[in-house]
């Protein structure tokens, strides 16, 4: 068997605001924003 695996490139962008952490990935358009704390 041909274990070919085909990968896809992931761009990944970050937005550092005071109060929020904007993340966002593409080409799949996920988006995610989270409070810019220390715990994060």
């Amino acid at each position: 068997m041909n274990n070919t695996e085909i990968q896809t490139p992931v761009n990944v962008g970050v937005d550092v605001g005071k109060a929020n952490l904007d993340i966002a990935l593409h080409p799949s358009g996920q988006f995610y924003t989270i409070p810019n704390t220390e715990a994060h």
